[in-house]
């Protein structure tokens, strides 16, 4: 604020005030616009004439002052603005002399000399470019989800215990011959498929996964923003003679989303205008702002399990890989438990042992060397116990061998000259073949009478030519 003193004169009379204008070559003008100067009347020079400026003519002029019950204020050549239009009561009170004397003049039409006094007061126009300095200072976890999983890779680790118990039931794997104890055998149903193990064995596994997972993370961010640096420039207005300084809020956001601090993936005013950024003053000149930001983040998980309890177990495929003869002797009868069967003749009642029966028979059909297909009158010896080549319904039952010894399967049918056989499971795709069996096929096969050697009480061989294809 300042204060002006100097000789001053007023005057509401219409031709002392256009003889003032002509000295400066001025005309009175209607202020136009939408500012707070709109209206307003005035005297200016012709070179101060501007697109704000309405001209008047000086009936106009005279009549707008009566109207607003104002006076010309004349302060002489040696001003910039020489002439003010302003109220008379606010004249009358700056001017020095006595309110009625001058109130008196002015209504006369007189021309009033007088020392006035003027306090002007200035606003002081600053303009700031701020250098604003922000950062994150705080992120606050709002939400977070799985929205999809990977599994990259799996390693496992496998530990068994407990079958060493299942060894211990067979007994010691080396034994010898010539001191085996007759009376103790293996189990060897426990090497043929299907057998149920239920002795239950310990299972350990441990197990390793990555995995890669897709995740959706809300936060909120709080961002300190503090001006660190300012740029001010003054001009000097008629108004107050106070600086007010203040922080644009929307530029701080803006600077904020222009900084790079945050990932923005729409223009930084859209994102002001939708509200979904919140700014406010604290102490110091510090804003703080507040948003929210979503991201999508890939992680990588390691997972680690461990399994264990007891389980039992089922032989599923039993075969045999590979089969050597490591010892061989011949040992007497009192070694082993063998009871030689006997047959007795109903007409002489002599008991003949029928292993010795069938080497007669063997002995006898090789001297003549004829196969015979008939009963009653065959050339085999031993009457009940002879020897045939014809299949009969008593031969179900009865397992069949090649002229190796070697077991071929057991008879399950006769139907007129064929047997039908179980084939065992010993027996090889080669054999099958040669005996015109299908080798995928595990039902029932059959053997002709022509493929039969002889068949006995107990069991039934088939020719040599069959052996040679084992």
């Amino acid at each position: 604020m300042r204060d002006e003193s100097g000789e001053y004169r007023l005057s509401s009379d219409q031709e002392t005030i256009s003889d003032w204008a002509e000295e400066h070559d001025a005309v009175p003008v209607r202020h136009r616009g939408a500012d707070e100067e709109s209206g307003r009347i005035r005297i200016v020079s012709r070179d101060q004439l501007s697109d704000d400026h309405e001209k008047m003519t000086w009936d106009e002029f005279h009549s707008g002052i009566e109207e607003r019950d104002s006076v010309v204020v004349y302060r002489g050549t040696g001003h910039d603005e020489p002439f003010e239009v302003t109220e008379r009561s606010a004249a009358i009170q700056e001017s020095s002399l006595e309110d009625e004397a001058v109130e008196e003049a002015l209504l006369e039409g007189e021309t009033v000399t007088t020392e006035v006094t003027e306090t002007t007061v200035v606003e002081r126009t600053v303009v700031e470019e701020a250098e604003i300095q922000s950062e994150v200072i705080d992120r606050e976890l709002v939400e977070e989800n799985v929205v999809g999983a990977e599994l990259r890779s799996r390693e496992f680790d496998c530990d068994v215990t407990g079958l060493d118990s299942h060894d211990d039931d067979f007994g010691s794997t080396e034994t010898d011959a010539s001191t085996a104890d007759t009376e103790s055998h293996f189990d060897t149903a426990r090497f043929e498929s299907g057998y149920q193990w239920d002795e239950p064995v310990g299972v350990e596994v441990d197990v390793e996964e990555e995995w890669l997972l897709t995740k959706e993370v809300t936060e909120r961010l709080t961002i300190e923003s503090e001006v660190v640096g300012m740029d001010i420039t003054e001009s000097e207005t008629v108004e107050e003679d106070a600086v007010e300084q203040e922080i644009d809020v929307e530029g701080v956001q803006q600077n904020v989303l222009d900084s790079g601090i945050v990932d923005v993936d729409v223009s930084t005013m859209e994102l002001i205008e939708s509200g979904s950024i919140e700014s406010e003053y604290d102490e110091d000149d510090v804003v703080h702002t507040y948003l929210f930001e979503r991201e999508t983040i890939e992680e990588g998980v390691t997972i680690e399990k461990h399994y264990a309890g007891d389980v039992t177990g089922e032989t599923t495929d039993a075969s045999t890989g590979r089969s050597e003869v490591v010892e061989s002797r011949i040992i007497g009868g009192d070694e082993v438990e063998f009871e030689m069967a006997t047959v007795v003749d109903t007409e002489t009642g002599v008991e003949t042992d029928l292993e010795s029966e069938e080497d007669t028979d063997m002995t006898a059909e090789t001297e003549t060397s004829t196969r015979e297909t008939t009963t009653g009158t065959d050339a085999d010896v031993g009457g009940a116990g002879a020897a045939t080549t014809t299949p009969s319904d008593d031969d179900e039952g009865k397992t069949v061998y090649d002229a190796s010894g070697d077991k071929v399967g057991m008879v399950v049918d006769v139907e007129g000259d064929t047997l039908y056989v179980d084939p065992d499971s010993s027996i090889t795709d080669k054999f099958k073949s040669a005996l015109g069996w299908d080798v995928e096929e595990d039902d029932a096969q059959p053997i002709p009478a022509t493929r039969i050697a002889r068949i006995t009480d107990r069991q039934i061989e088939l020719v040599d030519e069959m052996s040679e294809v084992r």
